[in-house]
């Protein structure tokens, strides 16, 4: 069986009813490897000139607790023991619970493990 990966973009919806969304961070899960990776950027411009109100010391401050929970989970890998089972509750649970928010992850999306190399992995996913 081919070793699969999942990622679920962290998305900015600045008006729900108009579906307006802008993606500012990654999370990408390796259950094999039961290792996590959050990315996100450092300079926030782009959402700043799309929506001057943007809470941009809030966002910063939920990458930070994002980054802190990722080198927990990756410190403690029998976190991991029942993500295969559900992984939409699993980011609920560690990250963030889905409700009606401007920050919710996105769908989780599956991809093939194209390579050993993790880090090459995250840093494709971030530049697209």
């Amino acid at each position: 069986m081919k070793a699969l990966f999942q990622y679920s973009l962290l998305q900015f919806r600045y008006a729900q009813s108009l579906g307006e969304v802008l993606n500012v961070g990654v999370l990408v899960l390796f259950p094999a490897q039961k290792k996590v990776s959050f990315l996100f950027p450092k300079n926030l411009a782009r959402l700043r000139y799309t929506y001057r109100s943007a809470p941009e010391k809030t966002l910063r401050t939920y990458f930070k607790s994002f980054s802190k929970r990722v080198e927990q989970l990756n410190k403690q890998p029998e976190l991991f023991a029942d993500y295969e089972q559900n992984p939409d509750s699993f980011i609920d649970r560690e990250f963030l619970t889905s409700d009606s928010s401007a920050l919710q992850f996105g769908p989780i999306k599956t991809s093939l493990l194209y390579t050993e190399n993790l880090s090459l992995i995250d840093d494709t996913l971030y530049e697209q």
